[in-house]
């Protein structure tokens, strides 16, 4: 993963990557957003944990402690080419694959949503930005009428805004 000039992206406060997804968007710049959504085991970052994936530029934030900021990124310019969000499993629980975990505390297993940046979460951006709350409900498995992806919005004013994410 590559440094930003200033900020160093592993100390990247959810704010600071909400700032970089809100310039990506304003600026249609093609981004990936990673989202850890699920971890079993050891794992250094948690459920909800991200990572802003521009394609012709820097990460921002992390979803582990480096031990899959590299694959996740060229997973991220993958999805954002193919316009089609994934869910990514990680099995670091190989105590002989030195390749992931290095020994270093990832040694569990970790669910990754990545997706590319649109138009749907410019409506609960704008909610952070106004301190009104703001719930963002993600399909992370796939249904026979549900993609992954697939996001509805919701407001405390009860204002449900459905908008999937594969199609727009």
């Amino acid at each position: 993963m590559s440094n930003s000039p200033d900020s160093d992206p592993w100390s990247a406060t959810a704010g600071a990557v909400r700032d970089a997804l809100r310039r990506h968007l304003a600026d249609d710049r093609p981004t990936a957003l990673a989202t850890v959504v699920d971890v079993e085991g050891s794992a250094y970052r948690r459920p909800g944990a991200k990572m802003a994936i521009p394609v012709d530029g820097e990460s921002l934030g992390a979803v582990t402690a480096g031990c899959l900021e590299g694959p996740v990124a060229d997973i991220g310019r993958e999805v954002v080419e193919s316009d089609a969000p994934t869910v990514e499993t990680f099995d670091l629980t190989d105590d002989g694959d030195d390749a992931w975990g290095l020994g270093l505390g990832c040694n569990g297993v970790i669910d990754v949503l990545v997706e590319p940046l649109d138009g749907s979460l410019r409506a609960p951006l704008d909610h952070l930005d106004d301190v009104r709350p703001v719930a963002v409900l993600t399909a992370v498995c796939e249904t026979e009428s549900v993609p992954v992806g697939a996001r509805a919005t919701l407001t405390v004013d009860d204002e449900e805004d459905e908008n999937d994410a594969a199609g727009g």
